[in-house]
């Protein structure tokens, strides 16, 4: 909590009405929830604070920067500070925490397990993890995270998948948190609804969704359509961050040119397998009432219950069909048609937000509330727990330096206060000693020796898996090919001052392409050192050491390795140490 009467002022306390609005943390920067639900949360009168999308990583599906300023009541130094910090790479703060817990009165977490644990661990309101489509289980992805006996324990989180088939195979403890509520394309889709040209027009060619080719993830598949799909009657959408040379590749068009694109194409063809995730181009092209054939085990063909005039159970079924779709068989499209109107429905927005608010009015509450705001109304512009490392770090200096001689935890804390605040009240000192004498043991990352960190509860993966290790008996950290990610991240130290050694023991496979790996070492941002070890042919062995230099102490220090999926790689020991 934030301690009131404090020597300088973090903010005032404007919120001090009777009713105010319902305030939600809402993490998720993906461009058509921003047009859709976000949209709806606000409309229905919430307010709904919205981080930038913090990365270096190019994702044609995301919004980088929001240039829509929505009208917030937070504290403006509180609004900026949530603004810049990193929620979807970093581990959440002390600070952060605080102002969280102070200020927000429900959080939804959408689609990335890792970050709805961070909320899971810190934040104590309801949270909603809300999902469209997973490639792995749910499930799963908590359990290795460590945060199923947080879902378990907690009364006021709650999963929302967009479609019960999406969740079949989770585990049972998350089912009971779980509720089905679907998600929407954007209403503008709409607009054109039942505009398609392709019957009556020239233009013989088939649609396929290949967006950003130039990323490992959607390289592969890429591959996979020229291997199959290579003919010059299939032409591959979808935005792309780098320019690629090759014919079938339509490129970045401007919204009017995908939409005419999708208006006179002969039909679509949904390529994608994955028996939990269903894009939404397919979708789009249903609502325009074009023909999409997809192929069989994808979540699309489970929607008709793998019965759908459209599955193509084969490659060779699916040529067929796109022949049919080429000759403008009258009699195939109209079953198509027919059939898509269902899975049209589930995706329209007068049927999708009723249920949206429903969920959100049970699980959240009201948009509007009446009790007041939790935050005091003057507060130190630190958290307690900061404080708690600070004045710690600086009791062990000068226990350090007072070679024997009696040093005073009053008079330690007094020289912090006055030296980061200015001079103290009596009365706030006071406080502030009574509660430094009573605060509950904190744990220091002091630390002598190599430091494992590879097995670390605060350390995560995007990428892979954990496995045993039969070399050291104990665990390693394992990625196969078309695994692409961060392999390990975090776990967000603290170190102090001086310089040191990160090994990084690998083994990285070659198959049918070079196999690249990237290691640094980072914190709040700021790369302090990197390495890219390639392996061109064979399975290579090696212990990787990288040096850097902190030139003061600092917090949230993480280690990352990156695989760029064309390898297996397994990450067998991380540890540092202090020169």
């Amino acid at each position: 909590m934030f301690i009131a009467d404090g020597p300088h002022t973090l903010h005032s306390n404007v919120e001090n009405t009777k009713t105010r609005k319902r305030r939600i943390f809402w993490l998720g920067a993906h461009k058509i929830l921003i047009k859709t639900e976000l949209k709806i949360l606000r409309d229905l009168g919430y307010e709904v604070f919205v981080p930038h999308y913090l990365s270096n990583i190019d994702d044609q599906s995301a919004v980088t920067r929001l240039h829509i300023q929505e009208d917030s009541t937070l504290p403006s130094d509180l609004y900026s500070k949530l603004s810049e910090y990193n929620f979807f790479y970093n581990s959440i703060d002390c600070e952060i925490e605080e102002i969280l817990n102070c200020y927000f009165d429900a959080a939804i977490v959408t689609i990335v397990g890792r970050w709805c644990s961070e909320f899971l661990r810190v934040f104590e309101g309801p949270v909603l993890f809300r999902t469209y489509g997973q490639t792995s289980l749910i499930s799963e992805d908590f359990e290795r995270l460590g945060v199923q006996g947080l879902w378990e324990e907690r009364k006021n989180v709650h999963f929302l998948p967009h479609a019960i088939e999406t969740a079949e195979l989770e585990g049972e403890w998350l089912k009971q948190k779980m509720r089905v509520v679907p998600y929407s394309v954007a209403s503008d889709t709409f607009d054109h609804q039942g505009c398609w040209r392709g019957p009556v027009e020239n233009n013989d060619y088939i649609l396929i969704s290949a967006p950003n080719i130039a990323n490992i993830f959607h390289r592969f598949h890429y591959r996979f359509l020229k291997k199959h799909f290579y003919h010059p009657h299939y032409r591959f959408l979808g935005v792309q961050t780098k320019s690629i040379a090759d014919p079938q590749v339509l490129g970045t068009l401007p919204l009017d040119g995908v939409i005419d694109q999708f208006m006179y194409s002969s039909g679509y063809m949904y390529t994608y397998s994955d028996p939990r995730v269903c894009y939404l181009p397919p979708i789009e092209m249903m609502v325009y009432g074009g023909p999409v054939i997809y192929l069989r085990g994808s979540l699309l063909a489970r929607y008709f219950n793998n019965q759908g005039p459209g599955e193509c159970r084969t490659i060779d079924e699916a040529y067929e069909k796109s022949r049919r779709l080429l000759q403008k068989d009258r009699s195939f499209i109209s079953e198509l048609q027919s059939a898509q109107e269902a899975v049209v429905e589930r995706y329209r927005p007068s049927y999708v937000a009723p249920k949206l608010e429903a969920a959100v009015r049970d699980l959240i509450g009201p948009p509007t509330i009446s009790t007041a705001p939790s935050c005091a109304a003057v507060s130190l512009p630190v958290s307690l727990s900061a404080m708690t490392h600070a004045i710690a770090g600086r009791m062990l200096k000068a226990l350090l330096e007072s070679e024997g001689e009696k040093v005073s935890a009053d008079d330690i804390l007094e020289q912090h206060l006055d030296e980061t605040y200015g001079p103290v009240t009596s009365v706030t000192k006071e406080r502030l000693l009574t509660w430094w004498r009573d605060a509950e043991p904190v744990e220091l990352d002091v630390q002598w020796g190599a430091v494992d960190v590879l097995a670390h509860p605060q350390a995560g993966s995007l990428a892979g898996r954990l496995v045993a290790d039969a070399g050291t008996g104990g665990y390693a950290r394992e990625a196969s090919v078309g695994e692409s990610g961060y392999l390990f991240f975090g776990p967000y130290l603290s170190i102090q001052a001086g310089r040191y050694a990160a090994l990084f023991a690998l083994e990285i496979e070659a198959t049918d392409a070079p196999a690249t790996v990237r290691i640094d070492v980072s914190a709040s941002g700021i790369e302090y050192v990197s390495r890219n070890i390639t392996v061109t042919e064979g399975c290579v062995s090696t212990v990787e050491v990288l040096e850097w230099l902190v030139e003061t102490d600092l917090n949230g220090i993480e280690f990352r390795v990156l695989s760029s999926g064309t390898g297996k790689v397994r990450l067998t020991s991380l540890t540092y140490h202090q020169k």
